[in-house]
């Protein structure tokens, strides 16, 4: 099962120069945030999550050394099971 989309754990409000600069760190991926798409809440039986899908834009071609990430077209998202909290924000 795909692991799901690049994700961010916060617990107060966080600044969008904040978020790239984290998705940097972790995937050495330099972006330009865009708009906000969805919000979504899911409900596990011991937590919440309150999830915000923001479309984002690489400001390079990149290539993942980690074979754990593999980048696809958004047309080939249904392709790929998905855990069902990620799955509620893109359906």
């Amino acid at each position: 099962m795909w692991g799901g989309f690049p994700s961010i754990a916060y617990k107060e409000e966080i600044d969008s120069g904040d978020i790239a600069m984290f998705i940097e760190d972790i995937y050495g991926l330099q972006i330009v945030l865009g708009e906000h798409l969805v919000t979504k809440k899911h409900v596990f039986t011991h937590l919440i999550w309150d999830m915000v899908l923001i479309k984002c834009q690489s400001k390079s071609n990149y290539m993942s050394s980690d074979p754990e990430v593999n980048w696809i077209e958004a047309n080939r998202i249904k392709d790929y099971p998905l855990p069902t909290a990620f799955s509620k924000l893109i359906s």
